[in-house]
């Protein structure tokens, strides 16, 4: 088994992305995306709507939601987190579809 590493490593070791200053003192950070700056300027390739990056969940449109959904008997359409089961227009149990997921691109 050598040369191979497909387990858990160690993150590198990199005090400019593991660790934060606080009051004068270095403190770990609770992950590795907490010291990523925010990205921004991505938009959803199929509705060209602004994304939003969570580390959670991945990209997100703006009312939170991954997928944009749509109802068939209303027309209702929207991004809601999390992703209703019912119309929340209509209340309708059977035409509610997803539309897209977000799909992340610079406009």
């Amino acid at each position: 088994m050598s040369g191979n590493n497909f387990g858990p490593q160690e993150p590198p070791q990199d005090p400019r992305i593991f660790n934060r200053k606080v009051n004068g003192a270095y403190r770990p950070l609770a992950g590795f995306f907490n010291a990523l700056p925010p990205i921004g300027g991505m938009v959803c390739h199929w509705c060209k709507q602004p994304l939003t990056f969570d580390p959670q969940r991945g990209w997100t449109h703006p009312e939170g939601g991954l997928y944009v959904m749509y109802c068939k008997a209303c027309g209702w359409e929207g991004a809601p987190y999390p992703s209703p089961t019912t119309c929340p227009n209509c209340g309708d149990t059977h035409s509610l579809r997803d539309k897209h997921a977000a799909l992340p691109e610079k406009p």
